[in-house]
């Protein structure tokens, strides 16, 4: 299945796409004054049927705590996720400039990144929805 045919079925199944990417397709939080946000939830095609998921600690809301708290804060937020099968495959730390001064450092997010391979279209549906329900991030 390619990306586009993804985005088709996805939206037919009642799923808000936020992006087409090459590998697949970002999913929508939601839509606000016909802007679309983020959910950190993408639904792959290629190489195979699969399903990634960003939980995301911003340092903000725990000022002080160091970078392996905070991490295990957001792995904290994916338990949900590892009960259909997620698996961490990565961690990310990024720093997120002032707009007005790139040099300044507003707040840093600590990414997990989880990912799962599925079969089933149905099925990738189904989590993907229970994750669009589930809390990803602390600190927003």
């Amino acid at each position: 299945m390619t990306p586009k045919e993804l985005k088709k079925e996805l939206t037919a199944r009642g799923l808000l796409v936020y992006r087409t990417l090459a590998d697949g397709v970002a999913l929508a939080e939601y839509e606000r004054e016909n802007l679309l946000v983020d959910a950190g939830i993408r639904v792959l095609a290629v190489p195979d049927l699969g399903l990634e998921i960003r939980f995301r600690v911003e340092q903000h809301a725990f000022p002080g705590e160091p970078d392996p708290k905070l991490y295990e804060r957001a792995r904290k937020l994916a338990q949900q996720a590892r009960l259909f099968g997620l698996l961490e495959c990565h961690v990310e730390r990024t720093p997120q400039p002032s707009a007005s001064d790139p040099e300044r450092v507003m707040d840093t997010f600590f990414d997990v990144v989880y990912r799962s391979v599925a079969s089933d279209l149905d099925q990738l549906v189904a989590h993907a929805k229970q994750a669009l329900a589930s809390p990803r991030s602390l600190g927003g």
